[in-house]
């Protein structure tokens, strides 16, 4: 009985430190021209951890993102979008 007690209150202080996510939005001007470069952009924002919502649009050109700046941050957000092969200058 007193070991599931120490259990319960391991397993409650661990939800109670749960950090709630810290909503910051950054856009970057890139040189993505098509639905492909849309789709390769799109792909990996999907398996990156820590993006809350985004919106790639092909005409303009802007990769807008909201993420959780507990998890990652505006460079880790630009080198990513560097390393599929785009430029990514922030714009405001």
């Amino acid at each position: 009985m007193k070991k599931l007690l120490v259990i319960l209150s391991v397993i409650f202080l661990f939800a109670a430190c749960k950090t709630e996510p810290k909503a910051e939005n950054v856009k970057y001007l890139t040189s993505l021209h098509c639905e492909g470069c849309k789709q390769t952009i799109s792909n990996k924002l999907n398996k990156t951890e820590g993006i809350l919502s985004y919106n790639v649009e092909v005409p303009t050109k802007i990769v807008s993102i909201e993420y959780d700046a507990n998890v990652t941050d505006s460079l880790k957000l630009k080198n990513l979008l560097i390393d599929l092969g785009y430029s990514a200058n922030k714009i405001n």
